[in-house]
């Protein structure tokens, strides 16, 4: 069993590995938040080019994974996991069904 403090080093070494870096604002609990944005021009229909913004807010509670999903700028979702590896995992899937590259550079 991992004791909390390699929980929380895995946690911040799998943000950093995927391109989240630090917002500067901190839960009610005192908490780091980690941030990362993806961005892209869509075409809509009778409006024209768009560009839509997908940002993912991550921060651990008592040793899990708490991710808020932001869609141009509204809260979409907020879900917790079991680990940050799964919450890696989802979240990849997440960008992905949105129609983003998890690969892209952050900005």
């Amino acid at each position: 069993m991992k004791t909390t403090q390699q929980k929380q080093a895995e946690f911040l070494t799998l943000m950093q590995e995927n391109g989240y870096i630090l917002s500067g604002k901190k839960t009610s609990r005192g908490h780091d938040v980690y941030t990362r944005t993806w961005k892209r021009i869509a075409d809509i229909a009778w409006y024209g080019a768009k560009e839509c913004s997908l940002t993912i807010e991550v921060h651990e509670e008592c040793g899990y994974p708490i991710a808020r999903i932001y869609q141009d700028g509204h809260m979409k979702d907020c879900r917790d996991y079991s680990s940050p590896k799964r919450a890696i995992n989802a979240l990849r899937e997440v960008v992905s069904f949105a129609g983003y590259k998890y690969e892209e550079a952050a900005i």
